[in-house]
């Protein structure tokens, strides 16, 4: 199935089918990308987040995804949960605070769903999720590991 195929699919089946075929290319996965609008449907929001856990998702999505700040906390730990995730990203998402650009995105959805308090609240969770990801990575380096 072709990735015009998966976009004909009932959103709420695109990654469901998106798991099932493994043999994505990286072609492939990149118009997957180009046609998802990140934080327009939960649904796509899902799937965008198969496709960065995904071997053959580019470097320059990883980082895009973990470090822009364009993406939410589970978009992060999705890039954390590729294999191919580098040391640069691992480094650059590892004990953040959460006014780093990199929760940008995450900040904003929680504060727009549970007001600042709220985000005073589940912020210190979200950075010790995402910690806990690096320090699992097999690509972790050994000082992160002992600091």
């Amino acid at each position: 199935m072709s990735v015009e195929e998966l976009f004909n699919l009932e959103p709420d089946e695109r990654d469901d089918f998106f798991c099932e075929k493994e043999d994505w290319t990286s072609e492939e996965i990149d118009k997957i990308i180009d046609k998802i609008n990140y934080g327009q449907n939960i649904d796509d929001n899902i799937l965008l987040g198969s496709t960065a856990s995904h071997p053959e998702t580019s470097m320059k999505h990883l980082e895009s995804f973990a470090l822009s700040g364009k993406y939410g906390s589970g978009m992060i730990i999705s890039v954390l949960l590729n294999d191919n995730c580098s040391e640069e990203i691992l480094r650059g998402v590892y004990n953040k605070s959460s006014d780093d650009q990199i929760y940008t995105y995450t900040k904003m959805d929680n504060v727009g769903e549970y007001g600042k308090d709220g985000w005073e609240k589940y912020k210190t969770n979200i950075i010790e999720k995402v910690n806990g990801f690096v320090l699992k990575h097999s690509n972790c380096p050994d000082d992160l590991k002992r600091s």
